[in-house]
């Protein structure tokens, strides 16, 4: 994970979520997965790959969850999740017409 100066000078964790999900740092966090645990192993041995597919699919469902509940109707709903976990989500919503991620400064007013 990609901890910014502003991030190591503060202490609460409140205080630390914003700095965590920048795009910069999930761009971080996401590259994590594919240039290193996707590796693992040698040829012929796709535990580094099946790792990385499991933690898509993990959160391919909590997006499918978000998809099934959310109506047009709902307007906005606000996904609370990992910093991990919020650099798929969010690669997730992009992709789909009906979702406009924000940035989590931007929602906060910060």
């Amino acid at each position: 994970m990609l901890v910014t100066p502003a991030a190591r000078a503060r202490t609460r964790p409140a205080q630390l979520q914003p700095d965590f999900n920048t795009p910069r740092s999930l761009t971080a966090n996401q590259r994590g997965y594919f240039d290193q645990l996707n590796r693992a192993g040698v040829v012929g041995d796709f535990a580094g790959p099946y790792l990385v597919s499991e933690w898509y699919r993990r959160n391919l469902y909590r997006f499918s969850i978000v998809q099934k509940t959310m109506t047009p109707a709902d307007g906005r709903a606000l996904v609370l999740a990992g910093a991990g976990h919020a650099a798929m989500l969010r690669g997730f919503a992009e992709l789909a017409p009906r979702f406009r991620p924000q940035e989590l400064q931007d929602v906060l007013g910060r």
